[in-house]
C-alpha cells in the first residue's frame, strides 16, 4: 500500500505530540541497582531515558 507523504508542517507537528524521540523495544537490560535483568523496551526524550517498560507502545515514539 502506498501512502501520500504528508505536508513538512503535517510531519513537525505530529512529531512534537509524540511522547518520545526513540523507543528500542525488547533490549535485554541489565541493572542490579534496580534489580533489574529481563527484555525491556527502553524510550528516550530528549536525550536521556525517559522510561523503562515492558510493552511501550510504538505509536509513542517518533523512531522506533
Amino acid at each position: 500500500m502506498l501512502l501520500a507523504r504528508p505536508a513538512l508542517g503535517a510531519v513537525r507537528m505530529t512529531h512534537d505530540l509524540l511522547r518520545y524521540d526513540l523507543l528500542l523495544k525488547g533490549g535485554h537490560v541489565l541493572d542490579p541497582g534496580q534489580g533489574l535483568d529481563a527484555h525491556l523496551d527502553i524510550a528516550v526524550s530528549g536525550g536521556k531515558i525517559a522510561a523503562i517498560a515492558p510493552d511501550i507502545p510504538a505509536q509513542d515514539a517518533a523512531r522506533h
